[in-house]
């Protein structure tokens, strides 16, 4: 009688503290500690090792079979389907019976990542039958198919389909796709084409060397690439005369292919490129940065508008999954349907773009240029083109240069708020010294003009020394403040990198 207190205290104690941490792995779960309370704890640590294994893709140890790896290789070949995709499981109950001998575990399912976010959820079940060895409760599971989906029965697979949204185009104000599916070649090494790796090693380096791509990235790409792959080593359009001696020079090249496609482009590879962007396999920082919405071997946005806007012009794919038996669909137990892109509505137009280009190819010059062609009564930008002294920097949007006359639209709205008026006189001199450094007007600047003229005067004739006069009277504060009133400041809204101007500190 003595010592009996003592040992159910203590039984008591482990108990407890087997509770506690089973409820921890469990979600929550707390367990009725009563008669047999040993044999309750022991089937919810079973159970949530089980969810554990389950979560990651694992057959549950401790299975009530002769066989455990015949189990197995079904368990893997109903997953198999669902490639790189992998439940969360959690216990949901556990229910004993039969004395406590025998059980039946729930278990929730959680798939994701799917699009936007959405999960397949489920439940499904489990029989346990305890096992008694000396003082010690153990519990075994019994294995089903329908332990992985519902109703899943012996020979039967699952399957996830990628449901492939359509990209959106890039449209102009006047509804010209001005960047749509267009048909692409895409050139590479099939390794299914060849065996002989030194002759795969050899065609890869005469390929690399003739498209003009890094010799060493593409050769380690190739060689890591598994023996099924196609390794794109470039992408032309259809237009492109270098398909055409690639084509003829084919033999070559053991193991080359060439595979028809699509892909969103501009009218020809030049047009408003630093601004429209460009379309790409997403790279690994895209896929990380996504939360999910990326994955390797998209097509993405990788610069202009086509990567800040990639989400909306993407779209969202959807996702299918099915239980396949033989090969063959015999039920759909889960989808999203894929949601198409949105077009991209933009004031470019393909005509005004097209003159500011050509415009630009006739220009001899080392240096950048750029021509950016707005319409007054709307703002709208119809055109920004940069030159091939720009050598592929977007002059147009990130150029930076002294404003010049346009300036003086500041000056003036500065005198007009001090109290001038467009009568008010100013001295419009042949040349003006402000802080050391002499201005003078145009070569051509009528001398008419000269002399005490009104501010009206100054504006229309476009009198540099005028206007340079009055603004040297004024606080530098103060046109700065009206710079910003003119927009001059403004955070620039182009949906691309972009700088409009600033008023820096003298």
């Amino acid at each position: 009688m003595g010592g009996a207190p003592g040992r159910s205290l203590r039984a008591v104690v482990v108990a407890l503290s087997a509770m506690l941490v089973l409820g921890a792995g469990l979600g929550g779960v707390v367990w009725w500690l009563g008669h047999d309370s040993a044999s309750r704890i022991a089937a919810g640590q079973y159970a949530a090792r089980a969810a554990k294994a389950l979560s990651e893709g694992q057959l549950p140890a401790d299975l009530d079979t002769s066989d455990r790896e015949a189990l197995a290789r079904e368990h893997a070949a109903i997953l198999d389907g669902m490639g790189g995709l992998r439940p969360t499981v959690k216990v949901s109950s556990v229910t004993l019976a039969q004395g406590e001998r025998a059980g039946v575990v729930t278990f929730d399912y959680t798939w994701k990542p799917l699009p936007d976010k959405a999960a397949w959820s489920y439940a499904t079940t489990m029989r346990i039958l305890a096992l008694t060895g000396g003082d010690r409760v153990s519990w075994r599971g019994t294995w089903n198919p329908a332990l992985i989906a519902p109703g899943l029965e012996p020979g039967q697979r699952l399957r996830a389909t990628r449901l492939d949204s359509v990209r959106a185009d890039i449209v102009s104000a006047d509804g010209d796709a001005l960047v749509t599916a267009r048909p692409v070649t895409r050139v590479g090494i099939d390794k299914t084409r060849e065996d002989d790796p030194l002759r795969l090693r050899a065609s890869a380096r005469a390929l690399a060397q003739r498209v003009g791509i890094n010799e060493d990235d593409y050769l380690a790409a190739v060689a890591a690439a598994g023996p099924q792959a196609f390794v794109e080593a470039i992408v032309y359009r259809d237009s492109a005369t270098e398909l055409i001696t690639l084509s003829e020079a084919a033999a070559n090249y053991p193991g080359l292919r060439l595979v028809p496609g699509e892909l969103p482009l501009a009218p020809y590879a030049r047009f408003a490129r630093p601004i429209l962007g460009t379309v790409g396999l997403a790279t690994a920082e895209l896929i990380e940065k996504s939360d999910g919405r990326i994955r390797a071997g998209d097509v993405v946005g990788l610069s202009g508008l086509q990567q800040a806007h990639d989400a909306d012009l993407a779209g969202r794919d959807g996702f299918r999954i099915e239980v396949v038996a033989n090969g063959d669909t015999d039920r759909e137990l889960y989808a999203v349907p894929a949601v198409n892109g949105r077009p991209l509505a933009i004031t470019l137009t393909r005509r005004h773009q097209e003159a500011a280009e050509l415009a630009l190819n006739a220009v001899e010059t080392r240096g950048a240029s750029a021509i950016v062609a707005i319409k007054p009564s709307t703002m709208h930008v119809l055109a920004a083109a940069s030159g091939s002294g720009s050598k592929g920097y977007s002059t147009a949007t990130l150029g930076q240069y002294p404003p010049g006359s346009t300036f003086k639209m500041v000056t003036a709205l500065r005198l007009l708020r001090a109290g001038s008026t467009p009568d008010s006189p100013l001295p419009c001199a042949a040349s003006v010294t402000v802080d050391g450094r002499e201005f003078s007007n145009y070569r051509d600047y009528p001398a008419s003009a000269t002399g005490r003229i009104t501010l009206r005067q100054a504006i229309a004739n476009s009198c540099n020394t005028a206007l340079i006069s009055a603004a040297s009277t004024l606080p530098e504060a103060t046109l700065e403040q009206a710079a910003a009133a003119l927009g001059l400041s403004a955070p620039p809204a182009a949906g691309v990198p972009a700088a409009l101007g600033s008023v820096p500190a003298p």
